[in-house]
Order: C-alpha cells, then sequence, then structure tokens
C-alpha cells in the first residue's frame, strides 16, 4: 500500500493553521522530525492516532490510504506486465515495489526475473532482490515451500563462500534436488566453471526420489506393482548398457525386494525368491565398498560423470573434487531392505514367511543392518 503521509501531514499542519514548529510542540517531537515527514520520511507508527486525533481525522485518511485508487493501479500493473519481456518485467516490478515496498507479491516476482537481466544489472540490483528475498523469509504469512525456496536460491546466489552454504543448508531435505540447482544456476554465472555436473547432480537427484519412493504397493496392486518394478529395473540397466552400475545396486535392491513382494502376491513363489536372492545380493555387494569409493552411475548424457558413492550425502564430479550434500530419507539401506522384509503390514510376504528360505534371507539382511549402523 502507498503512504502518502507527507501530503496529509502538511496539508492537515496548514488547514489547523500551525507552523512546524507548533505541531511538533503539540506531539512533543523536534521541528526537524516534522519537516521530514513532510519531506517523505514516516514517523514511529505508535504517533499516528495521535496526530490523526490532533487532526480530526482518521489514521487511514492521514495515511492517505485509497482502496480504489490502489486497486485500479493493481489492474494497470498487471496488464501492463503481460505486455513486457522478462527483463522489462523485472525493471516494472522494482518500479512498483519501491511504491509498495511491503507487498511480498512484489518481492516474489523481483526474485522471478532477476535471472533474466544482464550480469551488470544483476550486480546492481544484487541488494535490493536480497531485500526482497529476507522480507519473503521473514514473513510469518509467507509459508508457501515454493517461495520460500527462491527466497533462499536468490540469496545463495547472491553470496559466496560460507554464507552461500548456509542459505543453501536451509533447503529441505524434500528440496534437495533444488539445492543442486541453484549450485548449477550460480556454476553458469560465474566464468570459467563448468555447469554439466551440476546439472547432472539435479537429473541424479530426481530420479533418486522417484526410484526410490516405495508408495503405492498394494494401491497399485501386485500386477501393475509387478509393471512398475521392473521398468525400473530395465531403466537402471539401461544406465549401464545391461546392467545396472554399481551407483544404483541399492536403488536396485530395492526394487527387486519390492518386485519379490508382487510375485509372492501373484503366488510366483519361486520367481519371487530369485528376486528376493538377488535383492540381498545387490545389498551385499553395496556393503563391500567403502564410502570414499567413487561408484560408477553410467549414462553420461544423463549424469555428465558425476559418480556416486555408498555414503548417502557424498558424490564425486568430474574433476575429482567431492561434493557432499545433507542425507535424504529415500536413499535405500540395508536397514531399510531388513525393515520391509520384517514389517508384518508388509502381507504380500505372509505366504512366505514361515519358509526357511526367506528366514534365512532375513537374518542376513539384519546381520547386514547391524554391521551398517
Amino acid at each position: 500500500m502507498e503512504l502518502l503521509i507527507a501530503e496529509r501531514v502538511r496539508e492537515n499542519r496548514k488547514k489547523m493553521g500551525w507552523t512546524q514548529e507548533e505541531l511538533a510542540g503539540r506531539l512533543g517531537v523536534t521541528p526537524q522530525a516534522v519537516s521530514y515527514w513532510e519531506k517523505g520520511g514516516y514517523p514511529d507508527i505508535t504517533m499516528l492516532p495521535d496526530m490523526a486525533g490532533l487532526f480530526g481525522i482518521t489514521v487511514d485518511e492521514l495515511i492517505g490510504r485509497d482502496d480504489g485508487r490502489i486497486r485500479e493501479e493493481y489492474r494497470q500493473y498487471r496488464e501492463t506486465m503481460q505486455t513486457l519481456d522478462a527483463a522489462d518485467r523485472f525493471r516494472y516490478a522494482r518500479s512498483f515495489y519501491k511504491r509498495y515496498p511491503s507487498d511480498l507479491s512484489l518481492a516474489l516476482e523481483l526474485l522471478i526475473y532477476y535471472g533474466v537481466l544482464p550480469r551488470e544489472e544483476r550486480t546492481r540490483y544484487a541488494l535490493l532482490v536480497r531485500e526482497a528475498a529476507g522480507k519473503i523469509l521473514a514473513s510469518p504469512e509467507q509459508t508457501d515451500p515454493e517461495n520460500r525456496l527462491a527466497a533462499l536460491r536468490i540469496l545463495a546466489w547472491t553470496s559466496e563462500g560460507k554464507e552461500r552454504e548456509r542459505w543453501i543448508g536451509q533447503m529441505s531435505d524434500s528440496q534437495a534436488y533444488s539445492a543442486v540447482l541453484t549450485r548449477l544456476l550460480i556454476a553458469q554465472d560465474e566464468s570459467g566453471r563448468n555447469a554439466l555436473p551440476w546439472l547432472g547432480l539435479d537429473s541424479l537427484f530426481k530420479l533418486r526420489f522417484v526410484f526410490n519412493t516405495f508408495g503405492g504397493q498394494h494401491a497399485l496392486g501386485p500386477v501393475n506393482a509387478e509393471a512398475k518394478e521392473r521398468f525400473i529395473l530395465r531403466a537402471l540397466e539401461g544406465f549401464g548398457d545391461g546392467k545396472t552400475p554399481d551407483g544404483w545396486l541399492n536403488t536396485r535392491g530395492m526394487r527387486l525386494s519390492h518386485l519379490s513382494a508382487a510375485l509372492f502376491a501373484q503366488n510366483r513363489v519361486e520367481e519371487g525368491f530369485a528376486a528376493l536372492g538377488e535383492s540381498l545380493g545387490c545389498f551385499l555387494r553395496w556393503r563391500s565398498f567403502s564410502e570414499e569409493t567413487p561408484l560408477e552411475l553410467g549414462a553420461p548424457w544423463l549424469f555428465f560423470g558425476v559418480r556416486g558413492s555408498r555414503a548417502m550425502y557424498r558424490f564425486f564430479l568430474p574433476d575429482g573434487s567431492a561434493y557432499e550434500t545433507f542425507p535424504h530419507d529415500v536413499f535405500p539401506t540395508e536397514e531399510m531392505f531388513w525393515q520391509m522384509l520384517s514389517d508384518p503390514d508388509e502381507d504380500w510376504f505372509d505366504g512366505v514367511r514361515s519358509e526357511p528360505r526367506f528366514k534365512g534371507i532375513l537374518e542376513e539382511a539384519e546381520t547386514l543392518t547391524r554391521e551398517g549402523r
């Protein structure tokens, strides 16, 4: 909302026939304070009721609130924005934001269009967008996680070193891929940096989330669940030209365990045990790697030379450097494998729980889990 206090103070002071000194005396402030207000400065908000009372008007009248006019200005603003290209949208939003600095929707538009500005303009307006981002993060009304994420991205982009890492670190686990995407944008903006590995990490995070999400087994039914698991397994094999790369062994192991459950639910017991045995084999091989060993992910056209590791937070870039992020709940572990087999709610295993083969695999999964803790 645009405030017109300067005009209203000057108009009403003159209407009352007071000098700046006389108004200052009635309010208990200095004449310089009144002069400051009439030149565009804002008085303390606690003074507004007393000032309005002196003039015999409401606080809304004092600050110049005119909802009809403001609505019309916003309507014209929206119409004009539709006619502009991205860079001009930033410039127009900036002019409007200067008039309505408390409007968080305008602050968000500054963040959205900041990235399309030429480098020199980004440098010039970095402080402005940091201010806008700070307002979004500080507002108790701003609960939309995407808006918060946009603010964190801008603050990371316009920071360096430990401060940059602090802002990226505030992105939640569910926004892990966005942390990587933020690094991609920064890498693209910094000369001499190869941005492709960061794009590869972004692809990796998104695929891990898709491949490692467990939900929907029972809702799909065993036949559709089997089709889903076989699709994911074929995709993993495609990353390694017919063989799942070592960096995906834990994902393969988890998907095979889900496939075995779907097969058991269809009374295809031998196929189910074949899948479950292979699943255990994947986790046994996975456990054999150290957390410092770079593991191939395959698909150079998708991951651009990035390699993984058994540590759920460590990745290796093509230049040999390590990139570490925060752990993720969707990262399959031996413990998740064991918990699935031992969970009584996983009733697709009920038909084989009493079989020695199942008990043997369950015991090995539990041993792996203990060793991994």
